[in-house]
């Protein structure tokens, strides 16, 4: 009944909140590849390949949610929410008739988290090998290998809390982006309203390690049906 009020509608659509966040990311890679091939007499080669692969990303990210259930938004008290013709929100002040906000004796809940993310990856591939012909008909042949792989991440993030008095939220504002307005404005940004509501930590530390290595001795059968 509170969002239909003022409304001809039987079925209206209501946001739960709104929420945005900022992302500051920076990623960068870096290859090296290298290669050398010696042949001492026409009969022997040697060959060696290197390669070398680093990736360092970097985030950091700013959150803000605002919201509950949609089932439990409701106009701020002697206001009515604005629709469209077709009965989705527009633009209106929300209240929350949820436990927490009644306990709390405030609005919307909102939701803020800082995100911190690093991670460093690096891959080495050492190849080598030989062609050796000893005569004719057989040839030998070999390669070895050793690849490496690391890889270290941390990823930490913090949530806090509170429950806004005075939200007022539109959907069709300047460039048809939303804003969201708190009244009065300073209520977030006083520390003695938030609580810390989370914490989330990663720590990741890997290495692998792969090992190769192949001999193949060939020999020709020329001009026989062998």
């Amino acid at each position: 009944a509170p969002v239909l009020a003022g409304t001809s509608f039987n079925n209206v659509y209501v946001p739960g909140g709104a929420d945005w966040s900022t992302l500051d990311f920076q990623r960068r890679r870096i290859g090296l590849y290298g290669a050398l091939q010696w042949k001492p007499t026409k009969n022997l080669e040697f060959y060696s390949q290197f390669f070398r692969s680093r990736y360092d990303m970097t985030w950091l990210e700013h959150g803000a949610i605002y919201g509950d259930t949609s089932n439990d938004i409701v106009p701020a008290s002697g206001t009515t929410f604005n629709y469209n013709d077709q009965g989705i929100f527009q633009s209106g002040s929300l209240s929350s008739n949820s436990w927490q906000a009644a306990y709390s004796g405030d609005g919307v809940r909102m939701g803020t988290d800082t995100r911190d993310q690093t991670q460093a990856t690096v891959t080495t591939d050492f190849s080598n090998g030989f062609k050796y012909t000893i005569n004719d008909h057989m040839k030998l042949t070999g390669d070895f290998q050793l690849v490496k792989s690391t890889s270290n991440e941390k990823d930490f993030t913090v949530f806090d809390a509170t429950f806004l008095p005075g939200l007022y939220v539109n959907t069709s504002g300047s460039g048809g982006l939303p804003s969201v307005t708190t009244s009065p404005a300073s209520y977030a940004t006083n520390p003695a309203n938030v609580f810390w509501n989370a914490a989330m930590d990663h720590l990741q530390n890997e290495t692998g390690y792969e090992r190769a290595a192949r001999i193949d001795l060939e020999y020709d059968f020329l001009d026989n049906s062998w």
